[in-house]
């Protein structure tokens, strides 16, 4: 009994080894097999990635290579001078926009995916779909305090610019005040003369001072070597642009006179809508409705 014991346990050890072995070999088969497929899956995805990297770089080639052959744009650019709830005893009040009805152009252009733009944005405006400019007049303190808290609320782009003579003194921007709005990236700040002088009832060189001399201390103050002439009290004739021309103006802003078509007025006389006191949000939507760049691309 005792040998038959010993060989029936000894059988039975080695039905177990064999066993063991037998799945042993299979776990090492299927294992291989597992990681074969996973390479093969892992080999097809990185050629898809691959081939989709290369889609997608021949697609940017294309839209880098690209260029606008013609364009026409339509861009409504308000004109705003002091910015604030009580106008006081000044005599034309209308020139006053309410903080209020700021805030809430500003809220409307952002929730309606307007591009408020810099007017040396106007370089590139084919890059846009509904430019708007925001412009602001003579360097008021009223833009720091009532205007530009909301261009940061609601990541709004304004362009202001400023008489020389006047900074610093009672009732318009510092310095600082001018710097810390040019450091934000949302306020572009440019040239509206030394003092403010009517430039077409000048001399030429009372003109060429006047543009000379605003657009060194804008450089020399603040590093911004300004392109934009704002025209003091819309006054300019053919010999204001060409002098501007000749010290490297390439924009000039009129008074008013509405809504400024690219293909109707060159960018040494760009018209502006006059933002009144009394301007209704739905007059101001009206005019921003006819914002579009319509191009042409080789």
């Amino acid at each position: 009994m005792k040998k038959e014991n010993k060989k029936i346990i000894i059988l039975l050890c080695l039905v177990v080894l064999f066993i063991g072995i037998v799945i042993s070999f299979l776990f090492i088969f299927l294992s291989k097999k597992e990681i074969k497929i996973a390479d093969i899956i892992k080999n097809k995805n990185e050629e898809n990635v691959e081939i989709y990297d290369e889609e997608n770089k021949e697609s940017e080639l294309k839209e880098a290579d690209l260029k606008p052959v013609s364009y026409n744009a339509v861009i409504p650019m308000y004109m705003y001078h002091w910015v604030r709830e009580d106008t006081g005893n000044y005599e034309y009040p209308e020139m006053m926009a309410k903080p209020s009805e700021i805030k809430k152009q500003f809220e409307y252009l952002s929730s309606n995916n307007y591009d408020t733009i810099f007017i040396t944005d106007i370089d590139k405006i084919y890059d846009y779909k509904k430019p708007i400019a925001l412009t602001f007049d003579d360097g008021w303190a009223d833009v720091y305090n009532n205007v530009f808290p909301y261009a940061k609320e609601y990541n709004i782009k304004i362009s202001m610019y400023v008489i020389i003579d006047l900074i610093g003194t009672p009732g318009y921007c510092t310095v600082d005040e001018l710097k810390e709005m040019r450091d934000s990236g949302l306020v572009e700040i440019e040239s509206h003369t030394m003092s403010h002088r009517m430039l077409a009832t000048l001399s030429r060189d009372e003109i060429y001072k006047e543009l000379d001399e605003s657009k060194k201390y804008i450089k020399d103050t603040l590093g911004i070597d300004t392109t934009v002439i704002c025209y003091p009290s819309g006054s300019f004739n053919n010999t204001v642009i060409e002098i501007a021309k000749e010290l490297g103006y390439k924009y000039g802003l009129a008074m008013d006179g509405g809504v400024h078509y690219t293909s109707k007025t060159d960018n040494m006389q760009m018209t502006r809508i006059f933002a009144t006191r009394s301007m209704s949000l739905n007059t101001f939507i009206n005019y921003a409705s006819n914002a579009r760049v319509d191009v042409k691309w080789e």
